[in-house]
C-alpha cells in the first residue's frame, strides 16, 4: 500500500515466491482458455464499482493489480501511472465489466473512460466492455452461482492465477484479475488490433 496525495492505496506486483509459485499452479491445474497465444497488447481490466479492481496484463502474463476508491481525489492515479510509465509505446486496450441490469456501476465506468480518453489520450476505440457472465464462463466455468458463492469462486480462481497460497485478495481486485485473464485471449479484444498483430501471436 502506499499514499497519493493522502489516498491510501493498494497495489501489488509478484514476489518471486508467487512468481513461482504461478508457472508450478500452470502445470498443475491450467485455466482453460482458446487454446492459443494471448495477444500481443497490454490491458487495464476492470472490475467496475465505486471500489474498483484493476489488473494490467502484457503478453497474457499479469503485471499488477489493485484496488482503487473513486470518490477519492486522483483514485485513477496508480493504475494508469504503472501503464504509462511501464509500457509507454505498447498497444493498450480497456477492458471494463459492464453493469448488471438496474444496476448503478455504469457511472463508474464513466470514471474510467474518461480517464483513459481525456486525461491520458488513449483511444476510444481501444476500449472493450463485457458481460460478468461472459469472463466468469471462461474463466471460471459458471456465473449463475449466488453472488457470495460467486465471489468465493474468483477467489480461488484470482489467486490461483497469480499463484497466491496464503492471505487474501480484495474482492473487487480478484474479479479484475479473472477479467484480464479472460481479456487476454478474447477475440473481443482481438478486434482492436491491427490485422497485423493479431497475425502474430505471442507464443
Amino acid at each position: 500500500m502506499f499514499r497519493v496525495e493522502g489516498v491510501n492505496v493498494t497495489q501489488r506486483h509478484l514476489t518471486a515466491e508467487e512468481y513461482r509459485a504461478r508457472l508450478e499452479g500452470k502445470k498443475r491445474r491450467p485455466i482453460a482458455m482458446t487454446p492459443n497465444a494471448p495477444w500481443p497488447c497490454v490491458i487495464l481490466a476492470v472490475d467496475t464499482a465505486e471500489n474498483s479492481g484493476w489488473s494490467i496484463w502484457r503478453h497474457g502474463e499479469i503485471d499488477s493489480w489493485g484496488e482503487v476508491d473513486l470518490m477519492m481525489r486522483d483514485a485513477l492515479y496508480p493504475p494508469f501511472q504503472t501503464l504509462n510509465a511501464c509500457f509507454p509505446n505498447a498497444t493498450k486496450v480497456l477492458v471494463l465489466e459492464l453493469p448488471f441490469r438496474g444496476n448503478s456501476q455504469g457511472q463508474w465506468i464513466g470514471h474510467w473512460k474518461h480517464e483513459w480518453t481525456v486525461k491520458h489520450s488513449l483511444p476510444r476505440t481501444k476500449i472493450v466492455q463485457v458481460n460478468p457472465q461472459t469472463w466468469r464462463c471462461k474463466v471460471i466455468g459458471l456465473s449463475n452461482q449466488k453472488r457470495d458463492e460467486m465471489r468465493k469462486l474468483e477467489q480461488q480462481t484470482a489467486k490461483r492465477i497469480i499463484g497466491m497460497r496464503r492471505g487474501e485478495l480484495g474482492t473487487d481486485e480478484a474479479a479484475a484479475i479473472c477479467i484480464g485473464k479472460w481479456a487476454s485471449w478474447a477475440p473481443q479484444v482481438g478486434s482492436k488490433l491491427t490485422a497485423k498483430q493479431r497475425e502474430v501471436r505471442v507464443s
